[in-house]
């Protein structure tokens, strides 16, 4: 690796390596312990098992964002698909965190019945997450995790995190009280919670299916100006004895390898972010073609939940000695991306996308031992 790639590198990890114990983008407890505190498991999505059709992905990708952004550069802090670890286990973020001044409006991003309550989440190995919940009971108090929600009539469910529940409008604590009231999209539903640190002001926003798959808020709304193609600052080959090597762009690496890692970021115009690609995948010249593709939902290719440990590498050392952390902390880390390969030889291209459609490309070469 060359001096500029490791001076880039450690711009992202040296200063945000101890954020990773820091304070929580979300609330992250045991099970165990959010039911001593009065939570409860989550069943939002019980009366909807049988709902076919995905209205949502068919039609409608230009829905308005529910915050009017911080500035140019500070839009979208951290994207749906964010490797996040702080303690717990590793989880996917599952939102995207809007960044907007502290008392600035919530507005609906849709028509729907609107919920509240304070929820948090257990972390299970996989990167998936068993979400926990207080509902709405009249009575607010301070909390930084509190969800305001929107479920549309064909049951998709969009989440709105760190709204402030002390300072709701009188027209949502009487929608929350009677219970079963729809508002309309546009409607003027809460104000962003003042963070804690004082600095990264945000809500956080999921939108669900209704069998519970986790889709891309990038992907559904109005699109934010991105024409910044992600980074590849590094590619890794994952020898069957364990070792690594690095592959340069335009040459050849010897196999077998048991796959690519490949050390990547994606940002956008102006921002000062920096984000997990949603697309990375390699195609040999024999055909063979292995891609994680989350542009628009949080499925693997077979359209299964992608366990986190497949996706993401945690730590690498690279043969020159640099040990690389995965980690996605409040808009700052650095993804090492996985692709298995299996042994296969010959000339190769890598390509890592973001929403908006632009892609890095690597290329090169396996050669196989003893050729």
């Amino acid at each position: 690796m060359n001096k500029s790639i490791l001076i880039v590198l450690a711009v992202f990890v040296g200063p945000f390596v101890c954020s990773a114990r820091g304070y929580g983008n979300e609330r992250h407890i045991s099970v165990q312990e959010a039911l001593q505190r009065g939570y409860r498991p989550f069943k939002a999505f019980h009366n909807y098992r049988g709902v076919r059709g995905y209205a949502l992905e068919n039609v409608q990708h230009n829905l308005s964002w529910p915050v009017q952004f911080q500035d140019a550069s500070q839009t979208i802090a951290q994207n749906y698909l964010n490797f996040q670890e702080y303690g717990g286990g590793a989880y996917f973020h599952k939102g995207c965190d809007l960044r907007s001044p502290a008392g600035s409006t919530v507005t609906a991003p849709v028509t729907g019945v609107l919920e509240g309550g304070y929820y948090s989440y257990g972390n299970n190995p996989d990167g998936s997450e068993t979400k926990m919940w207080i509902p709405w009971n009249g009575k607010a108090h301070y909390d930084p995790y509190f969800e305001l929600a929107l479920v549309t009539p064909d049951g998709y469910r969009f989440e709105l995190h760190h709204v402030d529940s002390e300072n709701l409008p009188a027209s949502t604590v009487e929608a929350l009280n009677k219970g079963g009231v729809t508002v309309p999209a546009g409607a003027q539903i809460g104000k962003v919670l003042p963070w804690p640190d004082g600095v990264y002001n945000h809500i956080h926003y999921n939108i669900f299916r209704q069998d519970e798959v986790i889709l891309n808020p990038e992907a559904y709304s109005v699109q934010v100006p991105d024409h910044v193609a992600p980074t590849i600052y590094g590619v890794y080959g994952i020898k069957t004895d364990g070792s690594v090597i690095e592959a340069k762009a335009g040459q050849s690496v010897a196999g077998p390898l048991t796959e690519f890692v490949i050390a990547t970021t994606e940002t956008r115009d102006q921002s000062i972010y920096v984000q997990t690609p949603p697309f990375v995948g390699i195609k040999f010249n024999s055909g063979f073609t292995t891609f994680w593709d989350f542009r628009e939902k949080l499925l693997s290719s077979d359209g299964q939940w992608p366990d986190i440990r497949n996706v993401f590498l945690p730590a690498l050392l690279t043969p020159s000695g640099q040990r690389l952390e995965t980690f996605g902390q409040y808009g700052k880390g650095l993804f090492l991306m996985r692709l298995k390969v299996a042994g296969q030889s010959g000339p190769f291209s890598i390509k890592v996308g973001d929403t908006a459609g632009n892609f890095a490309t690597f290329e090169g070469t396996v050669v196989r031992a003893g050729f």
